[in-house]
């Protein structure tokens, strides 16, 4: 317990007093960022549709109102 505190405790203070950086962030890097969580937001939001349509398939046989055309 005493070494999960105290590794909490140097992550917090690294966290809130970081040391100066002399690092540059170009456009294209903003660019990159701004692409990758767009990528994951939609394939997310895929991803959740999929399972969404496989879950309500999935009742409808239960409920007895699976068409044919709605068949997975």
């Amino acid at each position: 317990m005493k070494k999960y505190l105290f590794s909490l405790f140097v992550f917090g203070y690294l966290i809130l007093f970081p040391s100066i950086s002399f690092a540059y962030l170009d456009p294209g890097t903003t660019s990159l960022v701004l692409q990758i969580l767009g990528a994951v937001f939609i394939s997310s939001m895929f991803f959740i549709k999929s399972i969404f349509r496989k879950v309500t398939g999935f009742c409808k046989k239960f409920t007895g109102k699976l068409k044919k055309e709605d068949s997975i």
